[in-house]
């Protein structure tokens, strides 16, 4: 059985079969169809782990997205992995500090 391997910041790599990488995409799929079918969000951005999913699967999701949206809700969504990747948890950080400074 085909793997995949997906280096991330975590200090082993995150492996998944080609089989279990499907079926997590299609999981994926599902939940971003039912937030566009409920929120209507111009743009979903994953991070984390979502994002590491979603960069592996290709262009399944969005294609799942756009297959199983109800109706044409004003446009298509875009879905973006998110821009700062692990660095993200830094802004928060980030933000704690500043929020002593400011008061």
């Amino acid at each position: 059985m085909a793997s995949l391997t997906m280096e991330t910041t975590i200090p082993t790599p995150l492996i998944l079969s080609a089989g279990e990488l499907r079926r997590q995409t299609d999981v994926l799929a599902v939940a971003l169809s039912n937030l566009r079918n409920e929120f209507n969000p111009q743009v979903i951005v994953l991070g984390r782990f979502l994002g590491v999913l979603f960069a592996a699967a290709g262009h399944r999701p969005t294609e799942a997205v756009d297959a199983d949206s109800i109706g044409d809700f004003g446009g298509e969504v875009r879905l973006e992995r998110a821009a700062l990747g692990n660095d993200m948890l830094l802004v928060g950080a980030a933000e704690a500090v500043f929020r002593q400074l400011t008061k």
